[in-house]
């Protein structure tokens, strides 16, 4: 009978070999859901550019030159949307750890206790290559999409309030702010963080 694991990505990524030294298959699958959304802006910001290339050549006085670094804000923003939610199941499942067994009164002995990736039972929480993914991956990552994105949403749409009718932020920005009223241009970062936390306590 077939299973959901069957083409997952950590059967595909797995070679069968069993070196300590190799980065075990589901961080492997846990570092392709979080390059997804960087490769996607890799793509876009090479079509933005050769959109604005064409513009230039048939319009040679743009009147709304687009900045380099808003389009690249523009377009992170896009990107951490669309993929939202497997970026932050991805991102909190490094931390998912569960119990496996419990200390044994002599002359019993527990064979492994504390708590274990659910990821990868074979790897403790917090101890050795788990302990460098999870803190220095993970924690600058949660950081970076659970906080710096909803609040970069509503600093950006509230700080240029003034500039939501202006066709060059309309460009970058547009698709942030454009679905709701003026008033409630900032809404789409409360929508971000609704997003993260429901994937959290799902």
């Amino acid at each position: 009978a077939s299973s959901p694991e069957t083409l997952s990505l950590q059967c595909l990524m797995s070679n069968g070999s069993h070196d300590e030294h190799e980065t075990p298959p589901a961080f492997k699958a846990a570092l392709f859901h979080l390059l997804i959304p960087f490769a996607m802006l890799a793509l876009s910001l090479l079509v933005d550019v050769a959109t604005v290339a064409v513009q230039r050549r048939k319009h040679k006085a743009m009147s709304a030159r687009l900045s380099v670094a808003d389009s690249l804000l523009s377009n992170a923003m896009v990107a951490a949307f669309l993929f939202l939610p497997t970026v932050v199941r991805t991102l909190f499942g490094l931390f998912a750890c569960v119990p496996i067994d419990q200390p044994a009164v002599a002359p019993a002995k527990a064979a492994a206790v504390g708590l274990f990736w659910a990821s990868d039972p074979s790897m403790q929480c917090f101890h050795g290559m788990h302990k460098a993914w999870a803190l220095g991956l993970g924690v600058p990552f949660v950081f970076l999409i659970c906080v710096c994105l909803p609040a970069g949403i509503v600093y950006k749409t509230v700080a240029n309030h003034k500039k939501l009718d202006d066709p060059g932020f309309i460009h970058n920005w547009g698709s942030l702010y454009l679905s709701f009223k003026p008033q409630f241009c900032f809404f789409e970062g409360v929508i971000a963080l609704s997003t993260i936390i429901l994937v959290a306590i799902s």
